[in-house]
């Protein structure tokens, strides 16, 4: 976690490798993404239904894979991307004579990730002294600075923090907060009361449980654990999803305390979410932040 946003970012670009490797014996090479006029379906008139003259002929050639839950142009100029990264990496790798120090770098740092006996190996150990500082938290005060500390080093727990055009003001870029560290990606799945929704927040909540074993901890305190992140993430959503497009933006004189060097609470941006600090006894959002890292971690791996 010393270097999350470097690890997130190397394994996001492991990621295709590995897949790769579980694919058949012969890897898959980039291909080229390119617009052709042969894809037009010209048995369409383009006037009448314009999305099947252009796309009808790509989709029946380009079924969505058994593995994706999508498939589009877009999704292929990725994949190419991928193959390209993956060719890369697999060369600076390859420990043979003449490769500068970057490659050498960007190679070995590529072939401990592949290592995944290594990695098996290590466990959580790698996640020892940010579970260790979660665990130390004793007060709100405690809990601010744990969340800039780990925000620094690239996990959104608790909040997410970035920038954006000033919705008054388009000529300015100001910073954004809006409400993170949940797994759900919209207020509709924590709320529907159908069928499907409702066993897809059980499942959920076995995940979360299953997460919180491979952080070590015993099955009913996983399980109870598993239950407060679900209580906080359906406290926090209790409002509509409008209001949340619509929250309110911070001015940069708003952002010093997140923004600087000191060690200081990032208050003034916690301040503009005073529900999230209403509910801030300190213990259940210290298990929402075991969460949010254990969870970062996997998505990044």
């Amino acid at each position: 976690m010393r270097s999350f946003p470097k690890f997130l970012a190397v394994c996001a670009l492991l990621a295709p490798a590995l897949w790769a490797q579980t694919e058949a014996s012969t890897p898959k090479k980039a291909v080229q993404v390119r617009f052709s006029p042969d894809m037009l379906d010209k048995s369409i008139d383009p006037c009448n239904d314009f999305y099947a003259y252009a796309c009808s002929k790509w989709q029946a050639q380009n079924p969505v894979p058994a593995d994706r839950p999508t498939w589009g142009r877009f999704n292929e100029l990725q994949e190419r991307g991928e193959y390209i990264v993956r060719d890369i990496l697999e060369k600076a790798a390859a420990k043979t004579t003449g490769r500068t120090p970057y490659e050498q770098k960007i190679g070995d740092y590529y072939a401990s990730c592949m290592d995944e006996s290594a990695i098996e190996k290590a466990g959580t150990k790698p996640l020892d002294h940010d579970l260790q500082s979660i665990d130390a938290l004793k007060s709100k005060t405690d809990l601010a600075k744990e969340a800039l500390r780990l925000h620094r080093e690239g996990a959104e727990v608790m909040f997410s923090f970035s920038s954006g055009s000033d919705f008054k003001n388009a000529s300015q870029i100001i910073a954004e907060v809006d409400q993170g560290g949940l797994g759900l990606p919209d207020r509709d799945y924590y709320f529907k009361d159908d069928a499907k929704s409702v066993e897809l927040r059980q499942k959920y909540v076995e995940h979360v449980q299953k997460m919180f074993e491979l952080l070590g901890d015993p099955s009913a305190k996983a399980a109870a654990e598993a239950k407060v992140v679900m209580d906080i993430a359906i406290r926090r959503k209790s409002t509509t999803s409008f209001p949340t497009r619509n929250s309110p933006r911070l001015a940069p004189a708003s952002t010093g305390a997140f923004t600087s060097t000191e060690s200081e609470p990032p208050s003034s941006i916690l301040s503009t979410w005073p529900s999230l600090i209403s509910l801030s006894r300190c213990r259940p959002w210290s298990t929402l932040i075991r969460w949010t890292i254990g969870r970062l971690t996997c998505a990044g791996t």
